[in-house]
């Protein structure tokens, strides 16, 4: 239950920050790059050398998944970001085209936008064949929300039983029965119940 609410969460500020703050994304929000404001190594933290001159690095980017360090006279000379390449470089390109084509996939009525709903459809797709820092790359904790999946992987392939593993359809049936067994006796109800019981 706990994870429920983590992956929630996560998602939710993850698609409000990619969609830069409005209530649905574009494809093109998800394929842009993103800028990373450099904050300053805590003492605590292991020292890297400066992606740029290899000197003792000061600076670092917040994102771990970035691994993008400066040195103090770097930052003096205004590297204080960077910009992430996820999707513009050349070796993700089949990455690009798999989350084209999951876009066109989820967004059903074809309005060009995703909701935050949709946003999660797309991911738990999507991840089926790339890392979630890809579609992500500010996100504070993609490995909450590769945790979360997985769990969601494990139960929907244990209610999909006898359906096309890549149908990504479930009955309202087999969603009836994972309700009542996720969710038996904590007082879910409706919809609002459930959120809350997750």
């Amino acid at each position: 239950p706990e994870r429920g609410g983590e992956l929630y969460d996560t998602l939710g500020a993850d698609c409000y920050q990619l969609a830069g703050g409005q209530s649905a994304l574009t494809l093109s929000d998800l394929l842009s790059e993103q800028e990373h404001k450099l904050e300053p190594i805590k003492d605590c933290e292991a020292s890297c050398p400066c992606s740029v001159c290899e000197s003792k690095a000061t600076h670092m980017c917040p994102y771990t998944t970035c691994r993008f360090y400066v040195c103090s006279s770097c930052h003096s000379l205004g590297i204080i970001s960077h910009r992430t390449t996820t999707t513009s470089s050349k070796k993700n390109a089949d990455k690009v085209q798999w989350m084209r084509h999951v876009f066109r996939k989820v967004d059903e009525e074809h309005t060009g936008c995703l909701d935050f709903f949709e946003y999660v459809v797309f991911t738990f797709i999507a991840c089926d064949k790339m890392s979630y820092s890809l579609i992500a790359p500010s996100s504070r904790n993609a490995s909450g929300v590769k945790l979360g999946l997985l769990e969601i992987s494990k139960q929907y392939y244990k209610y999909n039983k006898g359906n096309a593993l890549d149908s990504h359809k479930l009955t309202w049936d087999v969603v009836q029965a994972f309700c009542r067994e996720a969710f038996e006796g904590k007082g879910v109800t409706s919809l609002a119940s459930f959120k809350q019981a997750a």
